[in-house]
């Protein structure tokens, strides 16, 4: 077996596979989460070359009395979250098998007081700001106008429970930048729902309407009450911790004059 070791959002998962062309791929598309060893999950992938990645279906997530099963047409998985021990199959691409490890963490993050959320983040003075919308909501153009400063994602954020607070983490899951995040962390301080408009300013939002707002941009695939109900309470206690807001911005980086003092 041929073995990687990656470390997303300080959970670790040691790859192995019988195809070396597959994992050279990983190290290649993973750059950045790469580590020496991992403890944390191992998962073992026989990579079908029969698999189809033709058409297009949502993943399903089901529980199991060892953890939870999930499937689409080019991948599934059987997670035992006792053992640590996750066994499935993958079509042999990186376009499958980073869907299979979004879906992974969609549910795993659940145990450990984690969502992972469509939005950009970037850090600024060792704080992280998360910018989240729906597709179209400028995801990609905020993260884009956000360097030099470090950038989390400009697709998908992690976010986990950190004390009294949350942190945001970088992730390998992007979007039209199509570039890593920094495999890094920091406290996060302040939630923007994206708002394009002609004008740059931010006016709070809280309770219920941020709730609303946000939960159609947590990645969630499981349909079973329990489920649904951890991510939902999470997302509760998320807007209730981090001060949300809608940032009105324009195609630039004036939008920073915004955080000056956060």
């Amino acid at each position: 077996m041929e073995t990687i070791h990656l470390s997303i959002a300080d959970v670790g998962l040691t790859v192995r596979s019988e195809n070396p062309e597959f994992i050279a791929q990983i190290a290649d598309r993973y750059e950045g989460f790469i580590v020496p060893s991992a403890d944390g999950f191992t998962m073992t992938l026989d990579t079908e070359r029969g698999i189809t990645t033709v058409g297009e279906d949502l993943p399903r997530v089901t529980s199991t009395p060892e953890g939870f099963h999930y499937e689409r047409r080019d991948f599934h998985a059987d997670v035992d979250t006792k053992t640590r021990n996750i066994e499935g199959s993958c079509a042999p691409n990186m376009f499958s098998f980073d869907s299979c490890l979004r879906v992974f963490f969609t549910v795993h993050l659940l145990d450990i007081d984690g969502v992972m959320i469509h939005g950009a983040s970037a850090v600024q003075n060792g704080k992280a700001l998360l910018f989240f919308g729906l597709s179209g909501a400028g995801k990609t153009t905020t993260a884009r106008l956000s360097a030099p400063r470090p950038i989390l994602s400009d697709e998908l954020t992690i976010i986990r429970r950190d004390g009294d607070g949350y942190r945001a983490y970088g992730t390998p899951f992007w979007g039209e930048l199509q570039k890593n995040g920094d495999n890094i962390s920091a406290p996060l301080v302040q939630m923007n729902i994206l708002v394009k408009d002609k004008e740059v300013r931010w006016e709070p939002v809280g309770g219920r309407k941020a709730l609303e707002t946000l939960l159609p941009c947590v990645l969630f695939f499981a349909h079973e009450k329990a489920m649904v109900s951890r991510a939902v309470a999470l997302a509760s206690d998320l807007v209730t911790r981090v001060p949300t807001g809608m940032m009105h911005f324009l195609p630039d980086n004036s939008f920073w004059r915004l955080f000056e003092n956060v």
